[in-house]
C-alpha cells in the first residue's frame, strides 16, 4: 500500500520520469527485506508454540537470535545500497535510472530499519496481536500519506523516499 500511496501522489505532484525513476529504486530496496520474510516464516510457528506453552524467556531468545541473524544478512545490502546506489541502479535498471541514488540511499536506510525492527509484527501476530498490527498499519498509511503530500511538491522522488523511509522505520 505505502509504495501505491507513493506513486499516486508522485504521479500527481511530480512527474511522470519522477514516477519512473521511483519504481525502478523502490523494488531495489525492498531486497533489503528478504531475510526479514525468510526468517519470519521460520520463526513465527515457534514463537506461537512457546507462547501457547507460556514459555516467554525462550520466545525472548528466538526473538533476539533471529534479530541478529536478519541484522547480519541485511548489514551488507544496506551497506551497498547506501555507498554505492549508481552503481546498483546503472547495473540492474541503466545509466538512464542514476538519477534516482538519493532516494535509493534513503529508502535503503528505512528499509532495513524496517527490517531489524520487523520481527516486531511477527512476534506480535504470532501470540495473537493482529489488532494492534492493524491499527499500527493504518497509522503508519495516514503518516505516509501526510509526509508525502508534505515533501513530493518540493522534493520529487526523494521526497517520496524520505517519506516512506520515515513511514517503514515508524512502523
Amino acid at each position: 500500500i505505502l509504495s501505491n500511496i507513493d506513486t499516486l501522489l508522485l504521479g500527481y505532484f511530480s512527474s511522470t520520469g519522477a514516477v519512473g525513476i521511483y519504481n525502478v529504486v523502490f523494488p531495489l530496496t525492498v531486497g533489503i527485506t528478504v531475510f526479514l520474510v525468510s526468517f519470519r516464516f521460520i520463526s513465527m510457528p515457534q514463537i506461537s508454540e512457546l507462547h501457547a506453552e507460556g514459555r516467554d524467556e525462550d520466545i525472548r531468545r528466538v526473538y533476539e537470535l533471529t534479530n541478529k541473524w536478519v541484522m547480519a544478512l541485511s548489514a551488507p545490502v544496506l551497506f551497498v545500497f547506501l555507498f554505492y546506489p549508481a552503481q546498483v541502479i546503472g547495473l540492474t535498471f541503466g545509466a538512464e535510472y542514476t538519477e534516482g541514488a538519493a532516494a535509493l540511499s534513503i529508502l535503503s536506510l528505512g528499509f532495513f530499519t524496517h527490517a531489524i525492527a520487523g520481527l516486531n509484527g511477527a512476534t506480535l501476530t504470532s501470540i495473537g496481536k493482529t489488532r494492534t498490527i492493524m491499527r499500527i498499519n493504518i497509522l503508519v498509511g495516514i503518516c505516509n500519506v501526510i509526509l508525502n503530500v508534505l515533501f513530493i511538491p518540493r522534493y520529487s522522488f526523494v521526497g517520496a523516499a524520505i517519506a516512506t523511509a520515515g513511514s517503514y522505520a515508524l512502523m
